[in-house]
């Protein structure tokens, strides 16, 4: 990975293809073996609508510098756009073998499918992405008394609290917990007051038959939501399911997905 290329991808980020262009083709001109050179390369096709050299450049990254997520991503996007679309989808197979939490993929699949008219698994794959965005966020929350304490949020749909109940069986099952409890109104309250709980996401118990009962705690939700409104892609992904779910006739979930597009939008 040379300087030139990180330089050039930087270009490329505040629209400056021509001088990235230079830079890249500098750079792998000095090191043709580097994958990362070539990356860059692809990356100034792509934007700038080369989509057939995109391809080719980005084909030659991941020979050079395979199993990726990045450059299959990108490789994805490009033949995507250059209306490869099978191609497309076994770029994306392969950043899945690596990584299911990758939810860019996703984004990319159901956009693929929706071009290829398969509305239905476009659905269902933004859904995905989304919840595979969630086991990201929760796998990344450490569980300590001195983590923030953060304010109670919301959204009109309120469809970012589905996620949060996901995530947090989804790490349920990864400690092999029995049983999950979920805040009352009540507790909620008592710890807005006393602060009771301070900064734990959850609390494990044993209950009277000695299953262990995992209480997630309004902190756990309130911060859920936080690392949420921090990843742009969140709000994408549900703006784009609201367009296909419309294209299906399921016009009550595609609103619920477009207010949650546009309230978590607002907040980035």
């Amino acid at each position: 990975m040379s300087k030139q290329s990180e330089e050039a991808l930087a270009l490329i980020s505040h629209g400056q293809l021509g001088s990235a262009s230079r830079m890249a083709l500098a750079a792998v001109l000095k090191d043709p073996a580097d994958w990362h050179t070539h990356y860059a390369i692809g990356q100034c096709y792509r934007y700038s609508k080369e989509f057939p050299q995109a391809c080719v450049a980005l084909a030659r990254a991941n020979e050079l510098g395979p199993r990726r997520p990045p450059v299959l991503l990108a490789l994805a996007i490009a033949r995507q756009l250059n209306g490869e679309y099978v191609a497309s989808v076994d770029a994306i197979r392969l950043v899945f073998e690596i990584d299911l939490n990758y939810a860019p993929a996703y984004n990319t699949l159901a956009m693929t499918q929706r071009l290829m008219g398969d509305f239905e698994k476009s659905a269902h794959n933004y859904d995905a992405g989304a919840k595979a965005l969630s086991r990201s966020i929760v796998q990344s929350m450490l569980n300590a008394e001195n983590n923030p304490r953060l304010p109670h949020r919301w959204s009109r749909a309120d469809l970012w609290s589905e996620y949060a109940f996901g995530g947090a069986i989804h790490l349920a099952g990864q400690a092999s917990i029995e049983r999950l409890a979920w805040p009352t109104g009540e507790i909620a309250e008592h710890d807005a007051k006393t602060q009771e709980y301070r900064g734990w996401y959850w609390q494990d118990s044993a209950d009277a038959q000695g299953e262990v009962v995992r209480l997630f705690l309004p902190n756990y939700f309130n911060t859920f939501f936080a690392r949420l409104r921090a990843e742009p892609i969140y709000a994408n992904l549900m703006g784009n399911r609201s367009t296909v779910l419309r294209l299906i006739g399921k016009v009550d979930d595609a609103d619920r997905c477009l207010m949650e597009a546009e309230d978590f939008d607002a907040y980035n």
